[in-house]
């Protein structure tokens, strides 16, 4: 190989390496996960609901099958009976855990129609419901 190219296969190779994906990063939105009774047709129904921010996401089919992963080993030992609902961000300047704590009610003003990227509802460690969530509208299921 002619030394006039080595510093271009550097360059080239620098570029294909960074522009992989950086591991994704879940953090728990503790301040908007709760618990519920639900009363419905005489019988008590309990859900669970679990908040995320997903750090570094990308629309990408490697990150999608991270939020996957990340969601079965957080139902993988459901209760029976209790219906488990993972909503998840996409991190941005509004949508963080520093944001959300000092301006919580960004929650339903802004993150909910900007930021939100899936929900998921399991019941009896099935999964009832995946929803995909593009700027505030539902992509899939339609």
């Amino acid at each position: 190989m002619k030394t006039h190219y080595k510093p271009l296969l550097i360059i080239i190779s620098g570029f294909i390496l960074s522009c992989k994906q950086k591991p994704l990063e879940f953090i728990k939105l503790d301040q908007f996960s709760k618990i519920d009774t639900i009363q419905q047709n005489g019988r008590s129904f309990i859900m669970k609901q679990l908040n995320f921010i997903v750090k570094d996401y990308s629309n990408s089919q490697e990150a999608k099958k991270a939020i996957d992963a990340f969601v079965m080993e957080q139902v993988k030992n459901s209760e029976k009976g209790i219906t488990y609902l993972l909503v998840f961000y996409k991190y941005s300047e509004i949508t963080n855990v520093s944001h959300l704590k000092a301006y919580p009610r960004d929650i339903d003003r802004y993150s909910q129609d900007n930021d939100m990227i899936f929900t998921y509802r399991w019941l009896d460690g099935k999964l009832e419901s995946k929803t995909v969530i593009d700027n505030g509208t539902i992509i899939s299921p339609r």
